[in-house]
């Protein structure tokens, strides 16, 4: 057994204990902009065969989470408001379940095919069910993820999701998207790139060096690989753009928006592009059927999109070592032509397939929660939960949806509160989109943060007492609940 701190530990860890015991209202937020070094770890764990590595995110996530439940109970005031435990309530008994499939599946249906979760995405990686570390680990995840998405949504809903929350959002995105033109410049140039650092994680394959169309580099940035990039891409751009196309965006939104849209576009992640388009049609039939005042900002929203994309263009004939237009044709016919051709597609429809095929052999309970992974979110969950998963998690997104749509027909909701809430659901259902197509795992960060703070926002909106904490903000734009659920000083 080895235990080894990266560069990374000698940042992250100093600053989450002094913010844990000086400047707790910044937990969170530092947590959120930690989300997205995925491909980075804190600490790295070896015992035999098996390699851990600790996200930054996650350390700074289970500090807040800590210093939360501590004040909470403290204070006395851990009142679950009733929306909140009304739309969580199938989500608690999804995760008390899975634990329990964890636990017993694996022994119950031992010896039927599966894919193991750390052996890729392969037709070939098939191999007997058995009880394997990462029934565990994932189990681990899962509950703790739960569990922060509920503290989270909680101090979300007694003030709202802050404007600071809000700039840390748009900060982690143009973060992603500049690190990742840095990664595009220093292989195209050959100067050097970060990744002992960037991507010292062992528990993921690491693809931030992967090319497309022979020679041009992909897009990864501080994700673990390109097709991540674009999900979380996806969603800081889907964000972004609403505050900005609704005027209740940040400084800088407008940058960002087109920025991450931009480095969206450089990942040449088919589930990312779709996603992407998507947003793209989703705010288009919004602004047409309800708001007409936003088409001249959608025009220009529009605009920037073209110009960026020739811009992406323009980066992809400079990084290929072929002629120009010939290239661009290469890569345009991979992205989206041949993709149906290749030996990945043919993996992961194949995995997907024999996933759900899973389901009929364990009589539809499936495998146990980590014994198996899909290249898609439903084959996976169908593959691991069965068919009580799937109606679970159904009834949680159903109740998710009831709670956000009854909160944008409050007649006294703000505009603000209301585009803020349409913004942070906009960004969760592309980052559904994206996992819909191509992104089985749950254990993305930023989509809880974005997903709890939607749920928050919402039970905000509908707070009766909401007029009450707003005149006591003097200002401030949002309510200052506890660690720092609103403006930070």
């Amino acid at each position: 057994m080895s235990l080894e701190l990266t560069p990374v530990a000698f940042v992250v860890i100093p600053v989450s204990l002094i913010l844990l015991f000086f400047r707790t209202a910044w937990l969170l937020p530092w947590a959120i902009y930690l989300s997205i070094f995925q491909a980075a770890a804190v600490v790295n764990l070896s015992l035999g065969e098996f390699a851990f590595g600790l996200q930054p995110g996650f350390l700074a996530a289970g500090l807040f989470l800590l210093a939360a439940v501590v004040q909470l109970v403290r204070s006395r005031s851990f009142a679950i408001p009733q929306p909140v435990r009304r739309t969580y309530s199938m989500l608690v008994i999804f995760g008390g379940l899975a634990a329990l499939s964890a636990l017993t599946l694996p022994h119950l249906f031992q010896g039927v095919e599966v894919f193991p979760p750390r052996s890729g995405v392969r037709l070939s990686s098939a191999a007997p069910l058995q009880a394997v570390s990462t029934n565990i680990s994932q189990t681990l995840y899962l509950l703790f993820l739960i569990g922060l998405s509920i503290v989270v949504s909680i101090l979300a809903s007694r003030g709202g999701v802050s404007r600071t929350h809000l700039r840390v959002l748009q900060w982690a995105g143009l973060t992603v998207a500049l690190i990742g033109a840095y990664q595009l410049t220093a292989l195209g140039l050959g100067l050097p790139y970060p990744s002992d650092v960037l991507n010292s994680n062992p528990s993921y394959a690491q693809g931030f060096n992967q090319v497309i169309a022979g020679s041009i580099p992909r897009l990864s940035s501080t994700l673990t690989e390109p097709s991540v990039a674009g999900y979380h891409l996806v969603g800081f751009f889907a964000l972004t753009s609403w505050l900005v196309l609704a005027g209740t965006g940040v400084a800088g939104s407008i940058a960002t928006a087109i920025l991450t849209g931009t480095a969206l576009l450089l990942t040449t992640s088919t589930s990312g592009l779709f996603a992407f388009l998507f947003v793209v049609v989703l705010f288009v039939v919004r602004i047409a059927r309800t708001r007409p005042d936003l088409r001249r900002k959608l025009l220009l929203g529009g605009g920037s999109m073209v110009l960026a994309t020739l811009v992406v263009l323009g980066v992809w004939g400079f990084l290929s070592d072929g002629p120009f237009f010939a290239s661009i044709a290469r890569l345009l016919d991979e992205v989206f032509l041949d993709k149906v051709q290749s030996q990945s597609f043919s993996d992961r429809f194949g995995v997907d397939s024999a996933s759900v095929g899973i389901v009929a052999e364990t009589a539809g309970i499936g495998a146990g929660w980590g014994s198996t992974r899909a290249s898609s979110l439903l084959p996976n969950i169908l593959s691991n939960t069965g068919v009580w998963g799937v109606a679970l998690l159904g009834l949680f997104a159903f109740r998710t949806v009831t709670l956000y749509r009854t909160a944008l027909r409050r007649e006294d909701a703000s505009d603000a509160d209301r585009s803020v809430l349409m913004g942070l659901g906009a960004a969760v259902v592309s980052m559904l989109v994206a996992s819909l197509i191509a992104m089985p795992d749950v254990t993305h960060l930023l989509f809880w943060f974005v997903l709890a703070m939607c749920i928050g926002q919402a039970t905000w909106i509908l707070s009766p007492n909401r007029s009450d904490v707003r005149s006591k903000t003097s200002g401030r734009g949002h309510a200052t609940a506890p660690l720092g659920q609103g403006e930070v000083s």
